[in-house]
């Protein structure tokens, strides 16, 4: 155990030595920290900030939910990551339940921590921010109210404090306050309070508050946040998985689903990428890492194969469901090992990425609800129709890559295996319950990460995509996916496959072109939730460095090179982990 300041940790966290960083902070520190750690593979858990609701249903027990909320956002000042610091009310029971609220706020005793009988004693940072913070909200328009209490003369002591008339935008709202502040909105129905309650850039905790025991668990499945409390409050235990989504962080403490942060497979070596020598040219390494020459095809250049059977054939990209023309007019020639063409590539643009994302992200919540037979049963589909094209495959491989037609043959037809593997997968895998020291009901669940930005393999062009994107689909994920750079012509094949398998739109989207130019766009792009990425070390350090701004979930190999013919390393249990976000429920019973 050694202390020290953000010099220290700065120093600590970016040590060649050091295999495992796990944060609990600010988000901004934990930012840091992840541009520190890019691209050295080390494994990395952020805990960070928290702006977490809770929300009651008119048919909630009132009195209850008062003392859940007195113990989410008055416990220990508010100063906890979790606090309850949303306050979300049907708007039925809004005048009435603000109006208890109120009393019961009247009767907190705010005193020194010598005295044992209180309530709430001083705040541990000062008092600066939280009047900042409260002052802006009164400008904003909104309305303070605080009870009428006392409090010791001397010392950072600060008021409980309900602050309504507030929007979704308001900055009471979308700031962690780190007080006994809370703000309140009110909701018209289950509909409105999930939009509100994800309407947030961080995914902590949340409370749902209903005796509708069937209302409440819908709206815990949808609330994107690492624990919801069912008619409680701030209950834990070692063995449920702590942790959050979106700005919290990611990655979890306790439990099974916390020691996966702290394992990786056997096979996989820890290799040391010291690239803090190139943050002081960061910019001019990126520039040249993001930069690629391509042109408007040579019509010079003619494809392989006999020229008058050849079809002038646009290169496509596989968007949303449809085989899409790139924005740009550039391509770049997919050649043999011995330099011959044999196809045109289409190159994207950062628009083309944006437009896969968004089509993504409209997939994303209707097949993360399809039921998990449902998305088995498309992969087994998607394996039947690939399996009646292994020879066609087969030679396009062979072609692109020079290696044997057996070679090619084989990867074939694990590409289909792999299909079965996670089809079978695919509603096998939802959770577990939590042996907890609470009586009632404690669930794990294995939610969808969302949208997913991956980038494929070189080697392996069908297999490598194959097992990329099959079990981030198979968990209820939309995907990104930009395939091989050198050999992309299997990936363009199976939009064919894709079609005839009834793919919905936008649930498997393919960007084609330069790696390096689509993985600078993936990684800085605000609105995607986790990038997978199996290029090369120099590769990952950028994207992970590009990654930090809004603490993105990566996985990258870092240029740790799978054999991905061999199950060991190309699939199983953690592809399945890196698919999932954990989600503890927390249901007390009885009286």
């Amino acid at each position: 155990m050694v202390c020290g300041g953000r010099a220290m940790a700065e120093r600590l966290t970016s040590h060649p030595d050091v295999a495992k960083v796990d944060f609990c902070g600010s988000t901004l520190v934990g930012q840091s920290i992840r541009k520190a750690t890019a691209g050295t593979g080390k494994g990395i858990t952020l805990q960070m900030s928290g702006k977490s609701p809770n929300i009651i249903f008119e048919d909630a027990d009132l009195d209850g939910a008062i003392e859940g909320i007195m113990d989410a956002i008055f416990r220990n000042q508010g100063q906890i990551c979790s606090a309850g610091s949303r306050l979300l009310v049907q708007e039925s029971i809004a005048e009435k339940f603000f109006a208890k609220i109120r009393r019961r706020m009247s009767t907190i005793r705010i005193s020194t921590s010598l005295d044992k009988s209180i309530d709430m004693s001083a705040v541990l940072a000062g008092t600066a921010r939280i009047q900042r913070l409260v002052d802006t909200a009164r400008a904003e328009g909104a309305d303070v109210w605080q009870p009428d209490i006392e409090i010791p003369e001397t010392g950072d002591f600060w008021v409980p404090t309900l602050i309504t008339n507030v929007g979704p935008t308001s900055t009471v709202v979308q700031n962690e306050i780190f007080g006994p502040v809370v703000a309140a909105m009110t909701f018209r129905d289950a509909k409105d309070a999930v939009e509100l309650a994800n309407n947030q850039r961080y995914g902590l905790g949340s409370g749902v508050w209903s005796e509708n025991i069937s209302l409440a668990l819908d709206v815990a499945h949808q609330i994107r946040a690492g624990m919801v409390w069912v008619n409680c409050y701030n209950m834990f235990d070692a063995t449920g998985p702590f942790g959050g989504r979106k700005e919290t962080g990611y990655g979890r403490q306790g439990g099974q689903e916390g020691l996966m942060n702290y394992v990786k497979p056997k096979w996989m070596p820890f290799d040391k990428h010291d690239w803090t020598e190139r943050l002081s040219d960061f910019a001019a390494a990126l520039e040249k890492w993001s930069t690629r020459q391509f042109g408007i095809i040579d019509e010079n250049d003619v494809p392989f194969g006999n020229p008058a059977l050849v079809v002038d054939k646009s290169p496509k990209l596989y968007i949303s469901g449809k085989q899409v023309a790139a924005s740009s007019n550039y391509v770049y020639q997919c050649r043999t090992p011995t330099g011959e063409v044999i196809g045109q590539i289409a190159e994207s643009t950062s628009g083309d990425v944006a437009k896969a994302i968004d089509a993504a992200h409209k997939a994303a919540p209707g097949w993360a609800k399809t039921a998990p037979h449902m998305r088995g049963q498309l992969l087994f589909d998607m394996a039947e129709n690939l399996s009646y094209r292994v020879e066609e495959f087969a030679k396009r491989i062979h072609i692109m890559t020079g290696r044997t037609m057996e070679s090619c043959t084989a990867e074939v037809e694990k590409a289909i295996e792999r299909l079965f593997t996670y089809a079978s997968w695919a509603d096998k895998w939802g959770g577990r319950v939590q042996e907890v020291p609470v009586y009632g009901l404690t669930v794990t669940v294995n939610d969808p990460i969302g949208v997913i930005g991956i980038v494929c393999p070189e080697e392996y062009p069908l297999l490598g995509f194959v097992s990329s994107f099959a079990p981030a689909v198979a968990r209820g994920n939309a995907v990104v996916v930009v395939p091989s750079e050198a050999h992309p012509l299997s990936a363009t094949d199976m939009f064919q496959i894709f079609d005839t398998t009834s793919v919905p739109a936008g649930v498997i989207n393919v960007v084609t072109g330069g790696q390096a130019q689509a993985s600078r766009v993936i990684a800085a792009h605000e609105d995607l939730t986790m990038i997978w990425h199996f290029g090369d070390a120099e590769s990952a350090f950028f994207v992970e460095y590009l990654a930090h701004d809004n603490c993105k979930r990566t996985w990258c190999a870092h240029g740790v090179q799978r054999d991905w013919m061999d199950n060991e390393q190309g699939e199983g249990l953690e592809f399945l982990h890196e698919s999932v976000e954990y989600k503890t429920i927390w249901m007390p019973a009885g009286i």
